[in-house]
């Protein structure tokens, strides 16, 4: 199965885990509803921002839609499950300079 199979069996049973039907995904991402049937039947290729809004809709990151074990994770009872994290829970990193970056010294 490739990549975009993959994501779209992953949506799939994303949603019926949640209960959700393609509507009301749509719905939660702000997507409408004839563009996720076309991005479901392979016929559309979404963008990077409409697949954050689908994982984000169903509680997953990006990347859990790319993942090969994913309808076993969702088919675990919900204690055993790992937590999802969704892009408005993540905590702001902090981005340092490279160790090997050079640096400027305006006092000289």
């Amino acid at each position: 199965m490739d990549a975009q199979a993959v994501a779209i069996a992953n949506l799939k049973s994303a949603a019926r885990a949640r209960g959700m039907t393609m509507q009301r995904l749509a719905d939660a991402a702000a997507v409408s509803g004839g563009y996720l049937s076309e991005i479901l039947a392979g016929k559309k290729s979404p963008t990077i921002r409409t697949l954050m809004r689908l994982s984000a809709a169903l509680d997953l990151e990006v990347i859990d839609l790319f993942r090969r074990d994913l309808p076993d994770r969702l088919a675990a009872k919900p204690a055993e499950r790992p937590r999802w994290r969704t892009p408005a829970t993540l905590e702001p990193r902090a981005n340092p300079a490279p160790q090997n970056a050079p640096t400027t010294n305006k006092d000289a």
